[in-house]
């Protein structure tokens, strides 16, 4: 009898460690760099791809083999704006893909029912939208959650970066912004995608990325980058993967969302870096004019404003300046 429990016992213990394990790790998001902003993201059910397709070597960045691309099983396009070195429609309509992006790209693209559709927010995405970066649009895929927020570049007058939770696991992607204004906020995120010039300003700034990987993008082969947080830089082609859990496949518990207020970290800030935070916040100011701001700069940020109200106050500081200058 002993040994028949003792039997019974070591089956149970078994079964228990195999649910562990199952537990442990319930597949996993295999994500592969194709260029520029581009990467063909997969659970082997469904293809994520950032900023594609794109026409291959634009603008002197990168070219593509679509031989070598993997295969795309259930294709959907995430298009942050329309420069062609993100998005090719003519491309796009060759395939059988579907597609979240700004409206002004989609409505011209004549595909009908391969358009997700874009919802406003019914509830804050996970935190308080008073004090981080507010979500413009929705959109749902399968079960990939797609948030969208309006981030300034100024050479696109209608460009979003996402965030995308799949299987519980968050993705942020920037697009070509110049502001870090809505990704600082983000926390717990499971893989940031950054370009080389927001991780220069972070990295002057002293700024840090809530993100367990840091993956650089849209730089060129030869560009020297910083180091920032140990980011990583991958050669064309090549692969990584985020695993998940059985608690993260059913979406997991709300992930709270930090606050966000413009500070500087040093005591005494060097004036350059003073005005390379306003141009990052205020991308349609010139060097001139933050030069004027950054005078006024530490009295604000000092107050600990949320990033909206410092913004209006740094507005108001310059439309103060230039009355005065006409006066």
């Amino acid at each position: 009898m002993n040994t028949f429990r003792t039997r019974i016992g070591n089956v149970l213990l078994f079964v228990s460690f195999l649910t562990l394990c199952g537990a442990a790790l319930a597949g996993e998001i295999t994500v592969t760099f194709i260029g520029n902003e581009a990467f063909h993201i997969t659970d082997g059910e469904t293809t994520l791809l950032s900023d594609f397709p794109y026409t291959s070597g634009a603008y002197g960045y990168m070219a593509f083999d679509v031989d070598e691309i993997p295969d795309v099983v259930d294709g959907l396009s995430l298009i942050t704006h329309f420069h062609t070195d993100h998005f090719d429609p003519e491309a796009f309509k060759a395939t059988d893909f579907s597609i979240v992006a700004p409206v002004s790209i989609t409505e011209k693209l004549g595909v009908g029912e391969r358009v997700v559709t874009l919802r406003p927010p019914t509830a804050p995405p996970s935190g308080d939208t008073k004090v981080g970066p507010r979500v413009a649009r929705v959109a749902q895929y399968k079960d990939i959650r797609i948030e969208m927020f309006i981030t300034p570049h100024r050479f696109a007058p209608d460009h979003y970066s996402y965030l995308v939770t799949w299987h519980g696991k968050r993705f942020y992607f920037v697009g070509d912004t110049e502001s870090p204004a809505a990704l600082l906020p983000m926390k717990n995120l499971d893989v940031a995608f950054v370009t080389p010039w927001l991780i220069r300003t972070m990295a002057r700034q002293g700024l840090a990325i809530n993100a367990e990987r840091i993956v650089l993008y849209h730089h060129k082969t030869s560009e020297n980058v910083p180091p920032f947080q140990d980011y990583v830089r991958l050669d064309q082609g090549a692969p990584f993967t985020v695993g998940y859990g059985e608690d993260d496949a059913r979406g997991g518990a709300p992930v709270e969302q930090r606050g966000f207020s413009i500070v500087i970290e040093t005591p005494s800030p060097n004036p350059e870096d003073l005005i390379e935070t306003i141009m990052a916040l205020r991308p349609d100011l010139d060097r001139d004019e933050a030069t004027e701001l950054q005078k006024h700069l530490p009295a604000i940020l000092s107050a600990g404003l949320p990033r909206a109200r410092a913004e209006e106050a740094l507005v108001r500081v310059l439309a103060t300046q230039s009355r005065a200058h006409l006066d």
